[in-house]
């Protein structure tokens, strides 16, 4: 039997969503064995009362009252232990608030990944009080919680990635991005470090020709024209909000040639580097 969550906690009336997040308390009074879930969004769980099994291909994972898991979306195969009833907290949350999350928080993240399917915490009273307050958010339906629930994730995530757990953590969100989208946040997050793309190439463990295919499929540019723009863009922001004179500002930047820094700075914005500097653009 093929379960899709949380589809089915939907057609039971036990999801209650707000924006993109969703929570449902789950109870399950019966013995069931080796269930196949189809999980559609990345969810939180913590479990209150009683044992699960999940089974996957390296082996089986027991989880038990006491226990918060990150587990993202997928096929699960799942068979619960009933001692007296199984039941957990669940909380869904999308791709899109773990990616605002990495980019606000600047969170530097591995290129090359293993599979993480699923970060367990044990009996970790903080994080399980944290879930628990957040369900009043979703009991209360007077007020518009959405901006609240968003900080509240926000502040468990940021607890995890400052805790002991920091490393799996890390780990576990690098498995929910695919290749190109860590290649690019890895672009945006280290451009200043690069002086040239050799260098850029090196980094990353690529070859230049590797490089340039991977760059324009994910950019759609070259990476010599996406460097030199992102330069000149921190510039042209040093320029307007810095005290650094304008040659201060091209060796900042990466150009030894002042001439050449003020011909594309001027190509680029229509307006010279002493102009921008000088508020006469």
């Amino acid at each position: 039997m093929l379960i899709t969550i949380p589809l089915y906690l939907q057609e039971k009336q036990l999801l209650k969503k707000i924006d993109n997040l969703s929570y449902a308390k789950y109870i399950q009074c019966e013995y069931q064995e080796r269930n196949e879930i189809e999980i559609l969004s990345n969810v939180l769980i913590y479990v209150t009362k009683g044992r699960k099994i999940l089974h996957f291909p390296f082996g089986d994972k027991e989880i038990s009252a006491g226990d918060i898991l990150f587990l993202k979306s997928g096929h699960y195969v799942v068979s619960e232990v009933m001692d007296d009833g199984y039941e957990a907290l669940l909380f869904f949350y999308s791709d899109t608030l773990l990616n605002d999350f990495i980019y606000k928080h600047k969170i530097k993240m591995p290129l090359f990944k293993g599979k993480k399917e699923l970060l367990v915490l044990q009996n970790n009273k903080q994080f399980q009080n944290a879930l628990v307050s957040i369900v009043s958010y979703f009991e209360d339906s007077e007020f518009d919680n959405s901006t609240l629930l968003q900080l509240k994730f926000e502040e468990i995530f940021l607890h995890l990635y400052h805790s002991k757990n920091k490393k799996e953590f890390v780990e576990f969100l690098s498995s929910l991005e695919n290749e190109e989208s860590i290649f690019k946040m890895m672009i945006e997050q280290n451009y200043k470090e690069f002086g040239s793309v050799s260098q850029m190439a090196q980094s990353l463990k690529m070859s230049d020709a590797m490089l340039r295919k991977r760059f324009q499929k994910v950019f759609d540019t070259t990476p010599k024209k996406y460097l030199l723009a992102k330069k000149l863009s921190y510039a042209k922001v040093l320029l307007e909000s810095s005290s650094l004179n304008v040659s201060q500002v091209a060796q900042k930047v990466g150009f030894n040639d002042l001439s050449w820094f003020s011909q594309v700075f001027k190509k680029e914005f229509a307006f010279t580097p002493k102009e921008c500097k000088n508020n006469k653009k």
